[in-house]
């Protein structure tokens, strides 16, 4: 019933995916087995209260169904109860002396043997008429049932008990809840780098492509430039009259030696 338990696993990711972040399934949990252990303590102490109802009527000549032997029988088991549901809780949360527990649940115990006890009296007072064997009877063997399940009620209530009441028990788990959250947002984070990362890597080669892009540009723009010069001039010699023709000509001539000149 330890609340400590270790998983190993692994994990294995494709080449081209980034290991991903895993807290792995270690630490403390929920000790799902004491809620059991708990349920059917608590089954099996209703079984005990209806055992001891039975032997009260007797005890009482009463019938089973009489209240006094109903609300007693009650009463009785929910003290038997809660007595170690409370020497599990101490046990849990405070420090108790082992001598302290002891004598506790010493008490506790005898308190369950003379309920067993007043079930086996019913057939010793009648043991010198009674027929067969004293430990065959059915007040005998329900006695030694009764006395079984009460013990077994009791322990099982105070091992469930101490565990799911230990406060450190909810502060780890919350401590976990909290420690897994902050990985869960971690490995988001990282996938958000990882995945930033990856795009400018992509810059370099779009950088080069919109160098050669410029440079192309460029180019376009030179020749554009050259042909609008053209047409201008082309148009200026349509327009000019045919005086000019020869000084134009000249000056054109003139400028594309220049040019030619200061390149």
């Amino acid at each position: 019933m330890s609340i400590f338990r270790k998983k190993t696993t692994t994990t294995t990711t494709p080449e081209d995916e980034q290991p991903r972040l895993d807290g792995g399934d270690y630490g403390i949990h929920f000790p799902w087995v004491s809620v059991i252990f708990l349920l059917v303590g608590i089954a099996s102490e209703i079984t005990d209260a209806l055992l001891l109802n039975n032997s009260l009527a007797q005890v009482m000549s009463v019938d089973k169904n009489d209240p006094r032997a109903l609300v007693i029988s009650i009463i009785t088991g929910m003290v038997c109860f809660f007595s170690m549901a409370a020497i599990g809780y101490q046990s849990a949360n405070t420090k108790v002396k082992y001598k302290t527990k002891t004598i506790e649940i010493a008490i506790w115990l005898v308190v369950g043997i003379y309920l067993a006890w007043l079930r086996i009296g019913l057939d010793l007072k009648n043991i010198e008429t009674m027929e067969g064997n004293f430990l065959l009877q059915q007040n005998v063997v329900m006695g030694g049932l009764q006395i079984l399940l009460y013990i077994g009620t009791g322990f099982m209530t105070y091992a469930a008990t101490k565990q799911l009441t230990n406060a450190k028990l909810y502060e780890y788990m919350m401590a976990k809840y909290e420690y897994n959250k902050l990985l869960d947002e971690i490995a988001d984070r990282r996938a958000y780098i990882i995945n930033g990362v990856s795009k400018l890597a992509l810059y370099p080669g779009y950088a080069e492509r919109l160098k050669q892009s410029k440079n192309s540009v460029l180019s376009n723009v030179a020749h554009y430039n050259q042909s609008v010069k053209s047409l201008c001039e082309a148009k200026m010699a349509v327009t000019t009259e045919p005086d000019h023709m020869d000084d134009m000509y000249n000056r054109a001539l003139a400028r594309e030696k220049s040019e030619k000149e200061s390149k």
